[in-house]
């Protein structure tokens, strides 16, 4: 279930010091945060997976879908066009950016 997946996952970042700088627990994270409800912490925990791993997707697509679902458009877009520009034909990232009110 999402809940025990954030506090696993909560449990792996706490490990160690190289445990923070892993992209990937952050990226899975935020989206047990997601699936729990918890659009913020989805958010910031995205948004710390992206300045990780600046030239990866993956991110910046975790914190697209957690700003939607919180609200803010607007930085669902952002985050959805840096995205874009790594992988311009990615089907899913295209769909999800598109289906995004524009204001």
């Amino acid at each position: 279930d999402a809940a025990a997946a954030v506090a696993i996952l909560g449990e792996a970042l706490g490990a160690d010091d190289a445990a923070q700088r892993d992209a990937s627990l952050w990226a899975n994270r935020s989206a047990a945060r997601l699936a729990a409800g918890d659009a913020q912490g989805a958010r910031e925990d995205a948004e710390r997976a992206a300045q990780l791993a600046p030239g990866e997707v993956k991110p910046l697509y975790r914190l697209a879908k957690a700003c939607e679902k919180a609200g803010d458009a607007l930085a669902a877009r952002e985050a959805c066009k840096r995205a874009l520009k790594l992988d311009p034909d990615n089907a899913q990232l295209l769909q999800f950016f598109k289906a995004l009110p524009r204001s």
